[in-house]
């Protein structure tokens, strides 16, 4: 996932735009977590919170946790 990507480099900003594609419904569940690390690191959490059950707060915090170490 290129958002996923960005998001290892630092380039949050990138990797926001990088998600925000039209996609099929079955890929929405593994790009919405990555949407959401990408909004909270950019300090949207609130509207990270409005992504629906697809962003679920373990993978987001899965990915968050990635990318710290």
């Amino acid at each position: 996932l290129r958002a996923l990507a960005l998001l290892r480099l630092g380039r949050h900003e990138e990797a926001l735009a990088a998600t925000d594609v039209a996609v099929a419904r079955e890929h929405r569940a593994r790009l919405a977590p990555v949407r959401a690390a990408a909004l909270v690191l950019l300090g949207r959490a609130a509207e990270a919170r409005h992504l629906g059950p697809a962003a679920d707060p373990a993978r987001v915090q899965a990915i968050l946790d990635e990318l710290r170490r």
